[in-house]
């Protein structure tokens, strides 16, 4: 395993990105995310070919009438009870939405119940070769592959209009978020999104990330690029017309981080009645990392999010 070639290549990753996105602020250019994101491709280039060859059906996504299973998967490694109020938030509202019944919430006791993921790399986890963002990947897409039915990232907030939406799709085997702008500073190019995606059992992709992982760490110990997910997301969608084609029914002027770019604003109903009626403030992407000053003010956005009552404006 080339350990030392990886930390370097993981350095120069993660050194690389703060420096283009501070150069970002003073001047906007797409042309230095291109080299980036060449640059990782490239680091990873090797992987892909040789497990390519392994894979042979990369190529072939061939689609089907089977319709998602309407479960949906969440989880919070240390425990629902041990999560911190927002996610608390996110989780019970879930549950409101789409019915108690249809959520399952992940923890580290119980995840293998559902899944068998190879000892190998649970000893990568427990020895700290492997951070919980990758780990979550990898059960995320081990869990979809195996049962099907909808991932969503334990910050995230859904309303019914979301619900209502996916409903309306009817026969559909992949579901994730694809938005009319062609974000650059993004690998996904705000094509797919990982922390909300769903599909059928045993659809390709997620077979396909399942079986990469496995191979990956049998020839790494240490994950060169922490959105290593997207990575191999962007190799899949590069080669896959099809799966273009799948992610492209999906395409919407979503609007998923409308709160989050409004953490420190005014809070106004208009906020909340977006989330509710209109389907691209549906979803919305947020953190559970703020600023504690940004708490102390009682009539911000955040600290309303933060407080114990529901997404609703009081009074």
């Amino acid at each position: 395993m080339d350990s030392l070639k990886d930390i370097i290549l993981k350095s120069t990753i993660v050194n690389s990105r703060k420096v283009i996105n501070k150069l970002e602020t003073l001047h906007r250019s797409q042309n230095k995310y291109e080299l980036f994101y060449e640059f990782i491709a490239w680091s990873l280039k090797n992987n892909f070919q040789d497990f390519d060859k392994k894979y042979i059906n990369i190529k072939k996504e061939i689609p089907t009438k089977k319709e998602i299973p309407f479960k949906f998967w969440i989880m919070w490694w240390q425990g629902e009870e041990n999560a911190p109020i927002l996610i608390k938030k996110n989780i019970s509202n879930l549950k409101k939405v789409v019915g108690t019944e249809n959520v399952i919430v992940l923890n580290q006791n119980n995840y293998c119940k559902y899944v068998n993921i190879p000892n190998s790399l649970k000893n990568k986890l427990h020895i700290g070769k492997l951070d919980l963002a990758n780990w979550s990947d990898i059960v995320r897409f081990n869990i979809l592959n195996r049962y099907g039915g909808y991932w969503i990232d334990s910050t995230v907030a859904i309303s019914s209009e979301l619900k209502k939406y996916i409903e309306s799709k009817g026969h559909t085997n992949f579901f994730t978020l694809c938005e009319n702008n062609l974000n650059y500073h993004n690998i996904s190019r705000n094509q797919w999104t990982v922390w909300l995606m769903g599909g059928i059992a045993h659809l390709d992709l997620f077979n396909y990330i399942c079986q990469f992982y496995n191979y990956y760490f049998t020839k790494h110990d240490v994950v060169i690029d922490y959105f290593l997910i997207d990575d191999i997301i962007a190799h899949y969608y590069k080669y896959n017309n099809q799966f273009r084609i799948m992610c492209s029914k999906y395409k919407n002027d979503w609007k998923p981080y409308y709160w989050s770019d409004n953490f420190d604003r005014q809070v106004t109903s208009t906020m909340f009645n977006l989330f509710e009626s209109e389907l691209k403030y549906s979803v919305q992407k947020l953190t559970y990392k703020v600023d504690l000053k940004e708490l102390e003010k009682s009539n911000s956005l955040v600290s309303v999010l933060f407080s114990k009552d529901g997404y609703e404006v009081k009074g």
